[in-house]
Formats: structure tokens, C-alpha cells, sequence
């Protein structure tokens, strides 16, 4: 099926009248008969898209061009911030850029930022008081792990055998946090997967990050298909452990 346009149709119709003095009377009909047909859609791609509906595989997204949104970032100070930044471009299905996958671009008039749908709700928010909640929360984890450090000494960021505070050892590769089926995962091995796609990734988890100069501090990242995801724009590090993110407090 093929949509036409309605108005050349009938000036096509006119000029052909015109040349073969048919009736004019009888040309007003024709017109008005194409007139009167109801508007209709393309059925090929209604049909896909219900399918689609049909598998669950569209995307809602979770902001539109234009919105502000509020971005909670670990600076370089090690200390975390608030930015208000525009949505400016979304990329339904994700690309790639220096190795990580985004949806989202992001400007604030200083800086840009392109982040994945998984980050919203994450560390990226809708509203302030979603990010200020935020941001509260990971100040107080950052307050208790400098408090867990001082008590038990600079030994305790290894986490070896026996380093204790429920840290876990990954600086190896190994003992990485548990993963679960990614919204794309039911599109691996289909004609519709996509090298920007990832199939698996985990929750959030504190993680101690290590510095090229070998300073260490922590943050709260996530795995995508056995890889670290979230890292600071520009800075290189290297995460040594995680562990699960504490229960939220409770008055």
C-alpha cells in the first residue's frame, strides 16, 4: 500500500478535463468524491509498530528534547554536585562514544554531559528535590566510608583477604557484581540488535576507584555486559572493590 497526494491527484484530473472538454460539472464531482475519502495510514508501519507494542520492545523514554534535567556528578574534587543541564538531542537506541553506550546529550551553556537512559532516577533526575535527595544520600555514604577508613586505617581500601567492612575484591577481573537482562535483551540475536545494545548490566554498587597517581576514593557506579559503566568524563581510573549500596536510612 502507497499513500498519494490528494491535491496533485485532482489537479492532474482538472488539467486532463481541460484538455478533452469533459463536462465541468462532472470534474466538481470527482474532486469533491476524492474529498470526502477518509484519511488513512501507512499499514505496513502501523502493523510493525504494533508488534512491537505486542513484544514490549518500545522505549518509554523517560525525558523530550528541551526538557532540564538535574545531573549529580562526582567532580574532580571528589566531591559531588548538582548541575541543571538541557536535553538537547535523544538517541532512542543508544550510540557509542569513547566506549560507553549513551542516549541522552546534555549542555548547561559551560560544560555537556551524554548520559544513558539507566542513569535517570539514577543520578540523573526530573525534578531538584529528586537530586538533592540524591545527592544528600551519596554525601552521607561518602561521610560514613572517610569515617570507616579513619577507624580502620588506610589498609582497609584493599580489600584483600581479611580487609573486612563488606568490601569485595575485583581489582582482578573476578567477583564482579551480578547482572540481570538489560530492556534489549530480548532483541539479542534478532535483526533488530544493535552494536550499541547491551544485553546485561547490574544495580548500582559503591566501588573504590584508583587513580593513575594511585589515590583512591569511591563512588557509586553499575556493570554493562561484565564492564565498569559510569566513569567521570576525562579522568582515568581503575575500580579496585564494590560492594552493595546500604539500605536507605530509616527514622
Amino acid at each position: 500500500m502507497r499513500l498519494i497526494n490528494a491535491e496533485e491527484l485532482k489537479k492532474q484530473i482538472t488539467a486532463m478535463a481541460i484538455a478533452n472538454n469533459y463536462p465541468v460539472d462532472k470534474v466538481n464531482k470527482m474532486c469533491k468524491l476524492i474529498d470526502c475519502q477518509p484519511t488513512v495510514y501507512d499499514v505496513d508501519k502501523v502493523i510493525q509498530k504494533e508488534g512491537l507494542k505486542e513484544q514490549g520492545e518500545l522505549l518509554k523514554l523517560p525525558c523530550a528534547v528541551g526538557d532540564m534535567v538535574y545531573d549529580v556528578v562526582f567532580c574532580s574534587d571528589e566531591k559531588y554536585r548538582i548541575f541543571e543541564m538541557k536535553v538537547c538531542h535523544i538517541n532512542p537506541f543508544g550510540d557509542v562514544r569513547k566506549g560507553k553506550i549513551w542516549n541522552v546529550y546534555l549542555e548547561d551553556g559551560c560544560t555537556k554531559a551524554y548520559r544513558s537512559f539507566y542513569n535517570f532516577g539514577k543520578t540523573v533526575f526530573l525534578t531538584r528535590k529528586e537530586a538533592e535527595a540524591k545527592l544528600a544520600a551519596v554525601n552521607m555514604e561518602l561521610e560514613s566510608l572517610y569515617e570507616a577508613a579513619e577507624d580502620c586505617g588506610d589498609g582497609w581500601m584493599y580489600c584483600g583477604d581479611g580487609c573486612g567492612g563488606g568490601w569485595i575484591y575485583c581489582g582482578d577481573g573476578k567477583n564482579m557484581p551480578e547482572e540481570h537482562d538489560s530492556i534489549f535483551a530480548k532483541l539479542k540475536g534478532t535483526d533488530k540488535w544493535s552494536d550499541v545494545m547491551f544485553e546485561k548490566s547490574s544495580a548500582d554498587v559503591n566501588v573504590t576507584i584508583e587513580f593513575e597517581d594511585g589515590k583512591r576514593t569511591t563512588k557509586t557506579l553499575h556493570t554493562i555486559d561484565g564492564e565498569w559503566n559510569g566513569g567521570q568524563r576525562g579522568v582515568k581510573f581503575k575500580v579496585v572493590a564494590w560492594q552493595p549500596l546500604p539500605e536507605p536510612y530509616r527514622s
